[in-house]
């Protein structure tokens, strides 16, 4: 199974790699603008839905989902994100750095040979760490901004420059391959693990004047730290401590 993966992206990046050395000249620097929120009415709506949702279906999902062993927890949440390597490494090569994107292939090959399809991160015990780069990261560097702020049904905080790239990683190898039925579990099961995490933090939520301001700018400055170059991406409204940033988004 690994030699037609790695033939893929074999051929994908060399493909990469001659369309960016005809067209590197025309590269834009890295996008600062704000990000706005023009839909704010129907977002606020969104919001309401979507946390209706999660206090009826997700947290009880969660805490069932806790009652798995915490290495269980943790092989599944390996699994999952080892789908992501080979999108990582075609990303990191479309943002000229090789180094990356070979470690996104080496870790990809290891795991998935000697970790049982990944169940183990025998390359992060090696010394190679995860490093995930998706396509909207890719977009930014090319001078596309992150667009409106959206909240989406069921999926939470998106800029729109987040949703588009999210769904060119879906259509990499292996996620070009699943099915629909897959593609639930895949998505269901990575939730539960972040939604897990995230449990303490639903006090930041409900002491919050306002839940939907909070979720707003701390998906904003989140975006803010995780976009290279990005210094003038603020929150919208009274900006959050960084301490209060790195409680609540960290996951």
């Amino acid at each position: 199974m690994i030699l037609p993966v790695l033939n893929r992206i074999t051929v994908l990046m060399v493909a990469v790699f001659l369309f960016y050395s005809a067209s590197a000249a025309a590269f834009k620097p890295v996008d600062n603008s704000p990000i706005k929120d023009p839909f704010e009415g129907v977002n606020r709506a969104i919001w309401d839905f979507n946390y209706a949702i999660d206090q009826s279906i997700y947290v009880p999902a969660t805490k069932t989902y806790l009652y798995l062993p915490e290495g269980s927890r943790e092989a599944i949440n390996n699994f999952i994100l080892n789908f992501e390597e080979p999108s990582s490494a075609v990303n990191h090569l479309l943002m000229l750095d090789i180094e990356a994107s070979m470690g996104s292939v080496m870790r990809f090959v290891v795991n998935s040979t000697f970790g049982i399809g990944g169940l183990i991160d025998v390359a992060g015990r090696s010394g190679l760490e995860r490093n995930r780069a998706e396509f909207q990261s890719v977009l930014g560097m090319v001078g596309v901004n992150h667009g409106p702020y959206l909240m989406v049904p069921f999926y939470g905080p998106r800029t729109t420059r987040k949703l588009v790239g999210g769904i060119v990683d879906g259509l990499y190898f292996p996620f070009s391959e699943f099915t629909y039925f897959e593609n639930l579990i895949h998505w269901g099961t990575d939730a539960l693990y972040k939604r897990a995490n995230l449990l303490d933090q639903d006090p930041l939520i409900e002491q919050s004047l306002d839940s939907y301001i909070f979720i707003r700018d701390s998906y904003i400055q989140y975006q803010h730290y995780q976009t290279p170059g990005s210094d003038s991406v603020a929150p919208i409204g009274p900006s959050l401590s960084d301490e209060e940033l790195e409680e609540f988004m960290n996951e």
